[in-house]
């Protein structure tokens, strides 16, 4: 994987117990870690790189890399399935089964939960719960109650947000929001997050032969291409 991890180092100060009318302060440094994935012009990884083929700014300011490290990281990876009633029937079985094989591309060291789209955003297999219950908790899905879409969104990226490491989002849904009290899903955190909203009208049959293929890479592809056309249209 041409996946790689960059931490600089930004100052920090921490307020000390008071002494009469001055304050003290202690000052420090925090790392801040930053994921890149550096493909070809063939959508290829590449590999061998190091930290002096980077260029990290911060608002225009060149900063220090002060840990570089290439490899496959462990992800962490909440995948939200849209369950309500506009999914019933075809969208939502096709989903159920792009969803377990997406679970089952996952790496071993890779965690995942499963959140069930409606009204609420209900985690129905949590993060330490074993790959195999999450699948079964996957095809148990029914379709139930209308859709808080970007709502269930927020709530899962406010889940995801403690966790370390690397981050992805993917959901897979007709699209339809029908309730939510937010005007906007794509929320800025600390951690790289990967996004995803795939239309299940248009885009499953697609998505389906990307799982079938048994290539996790491909299927990323397929859904990010999908979610960048959906997001367009919002």
């Amino acid at each position: 994987m041409g996946l790689a991890l960059l931490a600089a180092a930004v100052p920090a100060a921490t307020p000390r117990a008071q002494e009469g009318a001055q304050a003290r302060f202690s000052s420090g440094v925090q790392a801040v870690e930053v994921y890149a994935t550096v493909t070809d012009g063939a959508g290829e990884p590449v590999t061998g790189l190091k930290a002096g083929d980077f260029q990290l700014d911060d608002d225009g300011r060149p900063q220090t890399i002060t840990t570089f490290a290439e490899g496959a990281f462990p992800l962490t990876v909440a995948l939200g399935v849209d369950r309500s009633l506009s999914m019933a029937g075809e969208p939502l079985r096709l989903a159920r089964r792009a969803a377990e094989g997406f679970l089952r591309q996952l790496q071993p060291g890779d965690r995942s939960m499963v959140v069930a789209i409606s009204a609420e955003a209900e985690v129905v297999a949590p993060l330490d719960a074993p790959r195999d219950a999450q699948l079964r908790a996957v095809g148990a899905l029914d379709a139930w109650s209308t859709t808080a879409l970007r709502d269930a969104v927020v709530k899962t990226l406010d889940r995801l947000e403690p966790e370390p490491g690397r981050q992805a989002l993917v959901v897979f849904s007709d699209g339809t929001d029908r309730y939510s009290q937010v005007s906007a899903a794509m929320t800025q955190y600390g951690n790289p997050l990967w996004i995803g909203a795939v239309d299940v009208d248009k885009g499953l049959d697609a998505l389906k032969k990307a799982v079938e293929k048994a290539g996790l890479a491909d299927l990323q592809a397929e859904l990010e291409k999908q979610a960048n056309a959906y997001l367009k249209g919002q």
